[in-house]
């Protein structure tokens, strides 16, 4: 399911009628490891880039659970994007987290 709707969302983003070579930015939790076979999808779009493959872990439950240091979230770039810096948000203050993910957040440059 989540290949096939990746594929899906992938396709209609290609097929869109509006502003056919804007710049897109791809994001979210895609619940799956980068070398998962679910990401395999995007070896059909090459043009989109991970900038957040590396980033470490990213789903820590509230502080309850340790993955090996694998992403769950990631952002993909797709034409006229450049990333400067991507960086996990750790915060916890008190024992208040942000959210069960690390947010992950990207500065993007607009390039010609």
């Amino acid at each position: 399911a989540r290949e096939l709707g990746l594929r899906q969302i992938l396709r209609h983003i290609e097929e869109a009628p509006l502003f056919p070579s804007a710049p897109v930015i791809f994001s979210g939790d895609f619940n799956c490891h980068p070398d998962s076979e679910e990401l395999r999808v995007f070896d059909e779009f090459p043009e989109y880039t991970s900038v957040a493959r590396d980033i470490g872990v990213t789903y820590h439950g509230y502080g309850r659970f340790q993955d090996p240091g694998k992403p769950i979230d990631f952002i993909y770039l797709r034409g006229g994007l450049a990333c400067r810096r991507v960086q996990r948000w750790q915060d916890c203050e008190k024992g208040v987290w942000l959210s069960d993910h690390y947010p992950v957040c990207a500065v993007l440059e607009l390039v010609s």
